[in-house]
């Protein structure tokens, strides 16, 4: 036994604590350190989903409706324009031309021939008949006291629509100098001319 140990034992017979007895050995000494510990969190839950907010009205009191664009009053108002509108497109466009058709073709027939009689100072009442004729306006005069002494007017230049445009006659002192002239108008147009009266005839100038 050497030295060394005799001293821990007398030290272990004196204190009755164990000595520290150094390690030998030609490996070191290692040093074990445990891994950390990892908790897993707790799985996270969504929050609950909150309900839609619904808006309380007071009893008795009614949510105000929508205004539309157009009311209903000024739809009607609108619709009756419209029907209005279309009328008279209507009436214009084709009820009044064949209402004078017919008119025409009543009082005048196929030939489309004018008739009037009247006193304009040439021995007597004289009839008279107008029509239209291959772009000419044809007037003729027939004093009915004197029928041999009758007395034809062409008037030319006129530009007419087409088919027979009714010819009108009227008489009326134009020159203002007591005789009564002869006024020739076209039914539909602007033409109108005149045919003043020298005593025994017209002429289409004032005498």
């Amino acid at each position: 036994m050497n030295n060394r140990n005799r001293q821990a034992i007398a030290q272990v017979r004196q204190t009755g604590q164990h000595p520290a007895i150094p390690v030998t050995g030609s490996q070191p000494a290692t040093r074990i350190t445990e891994p950390p510990v990892v908790h897993p969190l707790p799985p996270m839950t969504p929050p609950p989903a909150q309900p839609p907010p619904q808006t309380t009205t007071e009893p008795g009191r009614k949510q105000p409706r929508r205004r539309s664009l157009v009311s209903k009053q000024m739809g009607f108002l609108l619709l009756g324009v419209g029907v209005v509108v279309a009328l008279l497109v209507i009436w214009n466009q084709l009820l009044a031309p064949a209402l004078g058709w017919g008119q025409d073709q009543w009082h005048y027939g196929d030939s489309r021939i004018t008739q009037m009689d009247a006193n304009v100072g040439h021995g007597g009442t004289s009839h008279f008949l107008a029509t239209f004729s291959k772009g000419e306006i044809v007037i003729i005069e027939i004093p009915l006291d004197h029928p041999n002494n009758d007395q034809v007017y062409t008037l030319t230049g006129f530009l007419g629509t087409s088919g027979t445009p009714v010819i009108l006659l009227s008489v009326q002192d134009l020159a203002h100098n007591g005789k009564p002239d002869l006024l020739v108008q076209v039914e539909g147009t602007s033409f109108a001319t005149v045919l003043y009266n020298t005593g025994k005839a017209f002429s289409l100038t004032a005498g």
